[in-house]
């Protein structure tokens, strides 16, 4: 118990009283604690260890509308290749933010996060090793609205089925991908609530595969000012943009 005397110095100083939370390192961490909204900082040795994906879970029951800020470490990654599947985060996660601040991933591998219908938003930073993204990356997020690529500034290619029928984007931003020069088949295919389209960041982009943008009915605004260095477009190109 706090002592009259301490009480009383401690205003006079200015002092919180408040004592600081301590986890234990498999359990997710708040910043920002103060605050309403915030996020949950977790690493991904943490989520992969024994009660860390329940830990997360129960985390996000108690503040639902919260990023997690996922960190990536070495332990999670095998030969430069890092993935997560639907499964390896809890249902409730609705907002992610990941980061590679040591520089640990070269290329992120097939059907990263495929077919989870719970994810809204998703934020990429601090990936200046990432050369490429394979194959079904986000693909079939029915719920995903916004895909902030600006940690992506490294990139030069891209696999198949990026973004692929994930219905509830409206826009799509691609300043973070200055370095893609090329881009799989079905990219942004079947994205029927796209409305925006800019390609400003693809200056160095010199090859689009095939059904680019296909079946995107929505769309109203593409900004083509981005292609300057563009050689070669596949098939089916913008086909069915219009209802």
């Amino acid at each position: 118990m706090t002592s009259l005397k301490t009480i009383i110095l401690c205003l006079l100083l200015g002092l919180s009283l408040s004592a600081q939370p301590v986890s234990a390192s498999a359990n997710p961490t708040r910043s920002k604690p103060g605050k309403a909204l915030s996020d949950i900082q977790i690493t991904t040795a943490d989520l992969f260890a024994k009660d860390g994906k329940a830990n997360l879970e129960k985390s996000l029951k108690e503040h639902p509308d919260e990023e997690v800020v996922l960190t990536i470490t070495e332990e999670s990654v095998k030969a430069g290749m890092f993935t997560l599947h639907k499964n390896d985060i809890p249902s409730n996660l609705k907002h992610l933010v990941i980061r590679d601040p040591d520089n640990l991933v070269k290329n992120i591998g097939n059907n990263f996060l495929r077919r989870n219908s719970n994810i809204v938003t998703f934020k990429a930073i601090e990936f200046q090793s990432l050369k490429a993204i394979s194959d079904g990356f986000l693909a079939v997020c029915m719920n995903l609205t916004h895909f902030d690529s600006s940690g992506f500034t490294a990139l030069e290619t891209i696999g198949r089925e990026f973004l692929f029928a994930c219905h509830g984007i409206t826009h799509f931003d691609s300043s973070g991908f200055i370095a893609v020069k090329t881009i799989g088949d079905e990219f942004l295919d079947s994205c029927t609530a796209l409305t925006h389209f800019d390609s400003s960041g693809f200056i160095v982009l010199e090859t689009i595969g095939n059904d680019f943008l296909l079946g995107c009915t929505g769309l109203i605004s593409f900004d083509s000012s981005g292609f300057k260095a563009l050689k070669t477009i596949g098939n089916r190109f913008l086909f069915g943009r219009y209802s």
